[in-house]
């Protein structure tokens, strides 16, 4: 009988592209974070209202983000391309 020895589980690099669309999404984040009051003072809106969007812009950019850094992600035509894809590009 031979003893099967147990490997250690290979760790995998992490993704340059992930780690950038990570760090654009940070930055972004930030840049709308440092304008909440200047967006809250220039909309007549409550700080809370600005900091909703906020979050639902956060949330909206990850989405849209996030699913192309994956290796097996398929990809997308031209004609095909996500119809947010040009709203969040231009904000």
């Amino acid at each position: 009988m031979t003893a099967v020895s147990a490997s250690p589980p290979v760790r995998e690099p992490l993704d340059r592209t992930l780690l950038s669309i990570v760090a654009v999404i940070v930055l972004d984040t930030t840049v709308v974070n440092v304008a909440i009051n200047t967006l809250s003072s220039d909309f007549h809106t409550s700080l809370a209202t600005i900091q909703w969007i906020a979050i639902g812009y956060t949330l909206a950019l990850a989405t849209v983000l996030l699913p192309r850094s994956r290796p097996e992600a398929p990809v997308v035509e031209e004609d095909e391309d996500v119809p947010a894809t040009p709203v969040l590009m231009h904000a």
